[in-house]
């Protein structure tokens, strides 16, 4: 009896949407990079520029220029945040870090087996 009561409940839950792209894009401040796909098609890099009641709009770059696009909240599948790249001290202070974790733990691990 469990087991049906919890596969009906997962069914369920499945059905709900995930989360409504409105209170998405107001969560988001302007200028942030995102990953747009409407019902056409998927715009890679695009910049959150304004969130209307109606719709948002991005910044996009098409053939090297800049273009503002608006769309509606019907038209948009869903919108995610991408990560902006690293900079250079960054990766450099990524490196050094896992560089380090990695050999302390070699370090431990043959002073484990040593004793």
């Amino acid at each position: 009896m469990t087991y049906r009561s919890i596969s009906i409940v997962l069914f369920f839950t499945m059905l709900l949407p995930a989360a409504d792209i409105r209170s998405t894009a107001l969560q988001l401040p302007p200028g942030t990079p995102l990953r747009v796909q409407t019902r056409t098609r998927t715009i890679e890099r695009a910049r959150l520029q304004s969130v209307t009641d109606d719709g948002i709009s991005v910044l996009v770059v098409d053939g090297g220029a800049l273009k503002e696009q608006r769309y509606r909240y019907a038209e948009l599948r869903y919108l995610e945040r991408r990560s902006e790249r690293m900079s250079a001290g960054q990766a450099a202070l990524a490196t050094i870090g896992i560089t380090w974790g990695i050999s302390l733990i070699v370090s431990l691990v043959f002073v484990a087996a040593h004793r």
